[in-house]
């Protein structure tokens, strides 16, 4: 496995709105590119309106073919442009696991 952390920043007062797209359409578009939610919190102390979501990834051939699929996929593109318009600021890193960590 491998995974992704994105952390993004919202524009003020967007978190109602950012969970609803969220649940709506970004969790459908990980079901149908069998991306594995590990874990998502929202941020209480440190920077304000932040989410954070862990994503796993069967290896780095699934990474890129679900890339390369939401590139060409409309509702993918919907959801980018969706996710944008409430989103300040976006920072993801792509993670493997260390040797004695406890998700391989």
């Amino acid at each position: 496995m491998i995974y992704v952390l994105a952390i993004r920043q919202l524009f003020p007062g967007k978190m109602a709105q950012y969970k609803e797209v969220e649940t709506k359409e970004l969790i459908p578009m990980f079901n149908k590119y069998g991306i594995k939610m590990v874990g998502h919190w929202n941020t209480i102390i440190g920077n304000s309106y932040e989410t954070v979501n862990l994503m796993a990834y069967n290896d780095m051939a699934h990474y890129q073919k679900v890339r390369e699929a939401q590139r060409k996929d409309p509702e993918s593109q919907k959801l980018a442009a969706d996710l944008g318009a409430l989103t300040m600021s976006s920072n993801s890193r792509l993670l493997e696991p260390s040797e004695w960590s406890p998700l391989k």
